[in-house]
């Protein structure tokens, strides 16, 4: 069901909920009895809320959040392993790739992880731009300890954003990566004590969402594409989105506000 009062929105499927205020988007795992370990259906539900917040032109950031200070996600639901089934995120559309198509959302997407992030719920963190942790997050992947073998999601990532041996001994032996140390090593943005979570998280938003989103779409392409590339390669290569932002009103809208002397009213196009 959706309801919607002038611009703010919400929508819930399962326990996933999407709710839209403003210029910001809030996809919020809610299943907090299972510590947000992610069925099918949250899958499905999660790719569901991401494609419509994406493809929302009012829409400037994203937050992927928990309804629960206590656990951000426990990871796959293990359950259904159990049970035989096949699980994991992307098999819907979503975020991460795993099992389907990796999504590369533009807008950007910052995530606030309150609490544990175990498995599959690390890979959901790293897929973000920025992340905001509380102190009391940490990070861990102890699929191959119990006899079960990741995605390749969260190995990959991780391997290119930590250290390589702080990686690799994460994956083989299950270590937990404190929220102090995730910063130390540049995975995680900020920490804040958890009363103070959604402050710290706004900080980062202000910035973004009083930018041109058309901009930071064009940013994030060439930040996305020129990452996969040696240096040389992406300096030379071709960002669409970049090249066409000279034509967007937008830029206009950024000349005349420098040579007015005044703040910029973005239009999104």
């Amino acid at each position: 069901m959706v309801t919607g009062v002038g611009s703010d929105m919400s929508a819930d499927r399962g326990d996933v909920r999407l709710e839209i205020d403003g210029s910001v988007a809030y996809v919020t795992l809610d299943r907090p009895a299972s510590r947000n370990a992610l069925s099918t259906e949250m899958d499905v539900a999660l790719g569901e809320a991401f494609a419509r917040a994406d493809s929302d032109d009012s829409v400037h950031a994203i937050v992927l959040r928990s309804s629960s200070p206590d656990w951000f996600c426990a990871g796959g639901d293990v359950h259904e392993v159990a049970e035989g089934r096949v699980w994991g995120v992307g098999r819907g559309g979503g975020l991460t790739g795993i099992d389907g198509p990796r999504r590369d959302l533009r807008t950007p997407l910052i995530a606030q992880v309150t609490g544990p992030a175990v498995g599959i719920g690390v890979e959901l963190a790293l897929c973000s731009d920025i992340i905001v942790a509380s102190d009391t997050a940490w990070f861990s992947v102890p699929e191959a300890t119990i006899g079960l073998v990741g995605g390749p999601g969260v190995m990959h990532r991780l391997l290119r954003q930590l250290p390589q041996r702080v990686a690799t001994a994460m994956i083989l032996t299950g270590a937990r990566l404190s929220a102090e140390d995730a910063l130390r090593f540049g995975l995680v943005n900020e920490i804040a004590p958890i009363s103070l979570i959604d402050a710290a998280t706004r900080r980062w938003l202000d910035p973004i969402i009083g930018a041109s989103p058309v901009a930071l779409r064009a940013v994030l392409e060439a930040i996305r594409v020129g990452s996969q590339l040696r240096l040389d390669d992406a300096l030379t290569a071709r960002y669409p989105l970049t090249e066409s932002f000279s034509t967007t009103e937008d830029f206009q809208e950024a000349r005349s506000a420098v040579a007015d002397r005044r703040r910029p009213l973005w239009k999104g196009r």
